[in-house]
């Protein structure tokens, strides 16, 4: 549905800048028509800036053209091909348009003569056509260019924002809430009781989370380390629990070197 809109979008965006360049445009045909025995620079410049008014039908097209044919994925072959034919036709449709024009202006009696006038000029309204029709392909290529920078950037901001999410949601799994909870309610009580374990306590819980980010960006962790971080795991529930904690270790030494998912061995410990 989005595609659908595109255009419309477009044209409502480039519209200001249309309206802007339609100035100069009708001055320059206004001039080229105003030639010695030609039009004068009444009938020159009615016909100058009318056509140049309409100008949108030109630029509306090329901003297809230019969507049919991106300039950095279309083969040069098809490019040129392309944007020659829709000048082609755009260019004499406003040559139409200006005779329409011209014959509409003829009927006011001080126009008088417009219309053969500027049967003679149809060359350079055609060749100005193909001007303004060149212009508007390359404004309009330069804003889809903008355009997919700004994807680009939207993307890369979104996938910023997701990878830190995943980050949030792989820690909350790696960490279990109980676990944290108990440790700063243990904390908490000791630091009146007995305020040198309860600094310990704080110690072993930073090591403890610190070293559970570290593993959780990795994709696989040796045995050693996942044992590491589960004797700090077991260190603070030994602050918590006291003499009650029972820790008894075989493990043999060549399993160490073992590849295993980070933080495995931790989850199956907190698993009671």
């Amino acid at each position: 549905m989005r595609r659908l809109h595109e255009p419309q979008h477009r044209t409502e965006e480039s519209a200001p800048n249309l309206q802007i360049a339609a100035l100069p445009i009708g001055a320059v045909l206004a001039f080229v028509l105003q030639t010695p025995g030609g039009l004068t620079w009444l009938q020159a410049g009615l016909l100058g800036f009318g056509l140049a008014s309409v100008g949108e039908l030109i630029s509306l097209p090329a901003w297809y053209s230019c969507r049919l044919a991106p300039i950095d994925r279309t083969p040069l072959w098809r490019l040129l091909p392309t944007h020659i034919v829709a000048a082609q036709i755009l260019s004499l449709l406003w040559v139409g348009l200006g005779k329409l024009l011209a014959h509409a202006l003829s009927f006011v009696p001080a126009l008088q003569g417009v219309e053969t006038r500027f049967a003679e000029r149809t060359a350079i309204v055609y060749g100005a056509g193909c001007v303004f029709y060149l212009l508007a392909a390359s404004f309009h290529y330069v804003s889809l260019a903008q355009e997919a920078t700004r994807e680009l950037e939207t993307r890369a901001m979104q996938t910023s924002i997701q990878a830190r999410d995943a980050e949030l949601k792989a820690l909350k799994a790696q960490i279990n809430p109980h676990f944290l909870f108990n440790s700063l309610n243990s904390i908490s009580a000791l630091t009146s009781i007995d305020p040198s374990r309860a600094r310990d306590m704080c110690v072993l819980l930073g090591d403890f989370l610190r070293m559970t980010l570290g593993l959780g960006e990795k994709t696989v962790v040796r045995f050693s380390e996942e044992l590491e971080l589960l004797q700090k795991y077991l260190a603070i529930e030994k602050v918590r629990f006291g003499d009650r904690l029972k820790m008894h270790e075989n493990i043999q030494e060549e399993s160490k070197a073992c590849l295993l998912p980070p933080c495995c061995c931790s989850r199956l410990s907190k698993m009671r």
